[in-house]
């Protein structure tokens, strides 16, 4: 989820960045907006509206994974945000999206402000506001907000509910309800299967792995002062520690809100035995929670099948999110609202 270099080793990274494209299907009308227009952090940002609707419409806002972002969630050729917004639309749900924090404003932030950024400053507050702007568009159906969570979105939209409750539903896409750090330490040690175990480069970048691995263990043991002397996986370590003081689990398994689990098997970012299945896991009993497996998908919900599969070489190659995906969303929403 983040770009780690460790001895050479270059560690996986979500959020490379592309410019945005125009949209040009006719079916379909894209709005610039400004969320928080009144804060510190304006951002900017397109609701994608039906051109032929009948009001109050079902929305949906789009939360982004890890790093900085564009509206689009441009990582290499892919940008499933956009994906997502127009096939959305084309079904009769508008969808907003909007340029992340630390993309609009990553030049601003000091490196005082860095030692107690958290999640909160980074996603949450923004989306929270996302969502009040289109609780105040009148023609949203109050009553039909959703929010679709990707990679690190899904992993805090939770909490996002915790603080806004104004949601019909939950869509997690390749999230987990794990703590970031054993997500980042399993993928540092899947970049170590490419090397000779027996090689000095595999020994040296394993011991570095280990030893951050433990710094990340001793972290419940430090007060949140202390832990903004550490940095744990490349991360400032009181940035996890507050993520981790959210019980996500807890919330999961005390409310009611409907919840879509997506999750590609050919994802090798977060992990299907570990990650999605945990979530099985945790709301086995639970009737308002769905489960979707796609044999084919990889972390973005894209099937590639061609070289370099199953590394980051394939984000390179483009593609779009599965026109299953999709219409697995819209059935998903529409059964929910009625």
């Amino acid at each position: 989820m983040y770009l780690i270099k460790m001895h050479g080793l270059l560690f996986i990274s979500l959020m490379f960045l592309l410019p945005l494209s125009s949209c040009s299907d006719q079916s379909i009308q894209e709005e610039e907006v400004i969320i928080g227009e009144d804060s510190d952090y304006p951002l900017e940002g397109t609701l994608t509206l039906p051109s032929a609707h009948q009001e109050p419409i079902p929305a949906v806002v789009l939360v982004h994974g890890s790093g900085p972002s564009d509206r689009d969630q441009s990582v290499y050729s892919y940008t499933i945000f956009k994906d997502l917004a127009q096939a959305l639309t084309t079904q009769g749900i508008a969808v907003l999206r909007y340029d992340k924090r630390t993309y609009t404003y990553q030049d601003s932030f000091t490196e005082e402000d860095l030692l107690t950024f958290t999640v909160y400053e980074e996603t949450i507050e923004d989306a929270v506001r996302a969502i009040e702007h289109l609780l105040n568009d009148s023609r949203i159906d109050n009553e039909k907000i959703f929010l679709i969570g990707h990679s690190q979105g899904g992993m805090l939209a939770p909490r996002i509910y915790d603080i806004s409750e104004n949601l019909a539903g939950l869509i997690i896409m390749a999230g987990s309800p794990r703590p970031l750090w054993e997500i980042i330490y399993d993928q540092n040690l899947d970049v170590l299967e490419d090397l000779d175990p027996d090689s000095a480069l595999y020994e040296t970048n394993h011991q570095q792995i280990i030893k951050e691995y433990e710094k990340a263990q001793q972290l419940a043991d430090l007060t949140l002062e202390e832990s903004m002397h550490e940095t744990i996986f490349g991360l400032p370590g009181y940035y996890l520690k507050e993520m981790e003081s959210f019980d996500t689990e807890e919330v999961l398994r005390e409310q009611s809100m409907p919840l879509l689990i997506l999750q590609g098997e050919k994802d090798f970012q977060v992990s299907v035995e570990k990650d999605f299945e945990a979530y099985q896991a945790l709301l086995t009993d639970y009737d308002h929670a769905h489960f979707i497996l796609y044999p084919d998908l990889n972390h973005f919900f894209i099937n590639y099948q061609g070289e370099g599969k199953g590394t980051i070489e394939e984000y390179h190659q483009g593609g779009h999110v599965e026109d299953i995906v999709i219409d697995d969303i819209v059935n998903w929403i529409n059964q929910t609202s009625n």
